[in-house]
């Protein structure tokens, strides 16, 4: 009889406790991976060649790759710099690397030297020694003047002697004709000197400009195409240790991070978009909350059970502040609240599956 009673107590108990008006928090315990939101990888194969792959963890997928090829031997050059503000991160645009052609670097310095050499008949074009056609009109200008002086002083001795009835009328016309054509002959070598001076150096100059002018050109174009082998910055970020050989450059964008959670498959449904996950820091302790972002839409096998993966996101409490990347983070699912009917179901079920 006191057996009977004592188990219709108890199943008054159960049935009161199964059908009571609370609410019982249901969460899912599993060890996170965390990663950054982005991460930028820069490597270089044994040949020279760089190549840089952006990946997102936000989407999961590889949003660009970029690879630069040299021929054996140009790369003259590479300098990897890091430029840090005041919160130590890498600003989007900032120049990360740069890297110098052999080849275009040999074409640069041969244009520079016949830039050089131009310029330089330029300035003997301009002031510098006198071309022969020159010289000769000054010479013949030279000789013309010496022939007028003569011929003036010719003049003015025959005036004397016509006036004294020495000089025949007929030899003062001849001296003054002679000393008329040396005056046109002074003029003519003026004229003869001033077309050689302003020709030649109007086209010798000209063309000199011409060439200075296309070789600057050149100039320009090969210092902006080896100015072009730049890497800059995707994103503002932080640089990351190297973790392999071959690796150049790691940048990752720490503003957010991207949290990786297994979970058993049969738990996948019960996880809604309004879930909230607590992380645990392992180095630091420190708990932060997470925002539910999306279920990857595959499964693997894990300890030989099918799980699928929870993604969301974690946001520092402020700027600059670091969460530990990697696999040992336990993670805790808040996937809201069950009456205790429904509570009990749920672990019922899971434990049937389980055997």
């Amino acid at each position: 009889m006191y057996r009977g009673i004592t188990l219709l107590i108890l199943s008054l108990l159960v049935a009161a406790a199964l059908y009571a008006p609370i609410q019982i928090p249901y969460d899912l315990v599993s060890v996170g991976h965390v990663a950054p939101a982005e991460e930028w990888l820069l490597m270089q194969d044994g040949s020279g060649g760089l190549l840089a792959t952006h990946q997102n963890f936000k989407t999961g997928v590889v949003e660009r790759v970029a690879s630069w090829q040299f021929e054996r031997g140009d790369l003259s050059g590479m300098e990897v710099m890091i430029p840090r503000d005041a919160a130590g991160q890498t600003r989007l645009g900032d120049t990360l690397v740069c890297m110098y052609s052999a080849v275009i670097q040999q074409q640069i310095l041969e244009l520079e030297n016949q830039l050089n050499i131009k310029q330089s008949e330029r300035q003997v074009a301009v002031t510098g020694e006198k071309p022969p056609i020159v010289q000769e009109a000054e010479t013949r200008l030279s000789f013309a003047k010496q022939t007028l002086t003569l011929r003036e002083k010719e003049y003015v001795a025959a005036q004397q002697l016509v006036a004294d009835q020495v000089l025949a009328r007929l030899e003062f016309i001849r001296i003054e004709n002679a000393l008329e054509l040396a005056r046109i002959e002074v003029k003519t070598a003026e004229n003869a000197l001033e077309n050689a001076r302003t020709g030649l150096k109007t086209e010798s100059v000209d063309l000199n400009a011409s060439e200075i002018s296309a070789l600057r050109k050149q100039l320009d174009f090969l210092r902006r195409r080896n100015a072009g082998y730049v890497i800059r910055s995707p994103f503002d970020g932080v640089v990351a240790p190297i973790r392999e050989v071959g690796e150049v450059l790691i940048l990752q964008k720490v503003s957010e991070y991207v949290l990786s959670i297994p979970v058993k498959s049969e738990e996948m449904a019960h996880i809604g978009d309004s879930a909230v996950v607590q992380i645990s820091d392992p180095l630091s302790n420190q708990t932060y909350t997470a925002r539910y972002l999306y279920k990857l839409p595959q499964t693997q096998v894990l300890g030989g059970r099918s799980v699928g993966f929870l993604q969301a996101i974690i946001q520092p409490q402020y700027p600059g502040e670091r969460i530990a990347l990697g696999t040992s983070a336990k993670c805790i699912i808040h996937c809201g609240s069950l009456t205790p009917r429904a509570y009990l179901k749920r672990i019922l079920h899971f434990s049937v599956n389980k055997n």
